[in-house]
């Protein structure tokens, strides 16, 4: 009997959004942990570049692993 491996179809725009949202949140602690005195005065400006530059990071990652995902397993595998 040969096993084969069902592939569950994958919510891509769902993942990007995960994706985007963990970045913008690792984004902002990391700006509170290093300049917490900065992080009201620049609040605002900081949370839309922030939420801009994790969608865009998101866009990028999710665009090039679905293209590395979709090649035959004989093109991703590195050994000679």
């Amino acid at each position: 009997m040969e096993n084969e491996m069902t592939q569950n179809p994958v919510d891509w725009e769902k993942r990007r959004y995960e994706l985007a949202e963990a970045l913008f949140f690792h984004d902002i602690r990391h700006a509170d942990e290093v300049s917490p005195e900065n992080r009201l005065a620049f609040w605002p400006n900081h949370i839309r570049i922030a939420a801009d530059m994790a969608v865009e990071a998101a866009e990028v990652f999710i665009e090039k692993y679905r293209r590395s995902a979709d090649k035959p397993r004989e093109e991703q595998s590195h050994a000679p």
